[in-house]
């Protein structure tokens, strides 16, 4: 009977902490969509910001650009924090502008 009693307490306690890992997780995802939303809208920039404050403002977002041109243009972006991105301008360059 007391061993019963053990191995139905075990298995509320592991049922209440997996519960609260569920909490916790959806808590996270909910904050980290939280601060994606507030960093698309501090990035709405208003068009009569003049160009100075639009420059300023990628800076503090943008680490580096980097860009190829082969059969076409690639920009890569490194975000401050670490995230990237990759711009394809999708028109062929010249064969001109090509590098050996």
């Amino acid at each position: 009977m007391a061993l019963e009693l053990a191995l139905a307490v075990q298995q509320e306690i592991a049922t209440r902490l997996e519960e609260a890992d569920r909490l916790r997780h959806s808590q996270v995802e909910r904050a980290a969509y939280e601060v994606d939303r507030a960093r698309h809208r501090s990035l709405q920039v208003d068009p009569a910001t003049p160009p100075r404050e639009r420059k300023r403002l990628a800076a503090l977002v943008i680490e580096d650009v980097t860009v190829r041109t082969q059969r076409e243009i690639t920009a890569a972006v490194r975000f401050r924090g670490g995230a990237t991105s990759t711009v394809n301008a999708g028109s062929a360059v010249s064969e001109a502008f090509l590098r050996p």
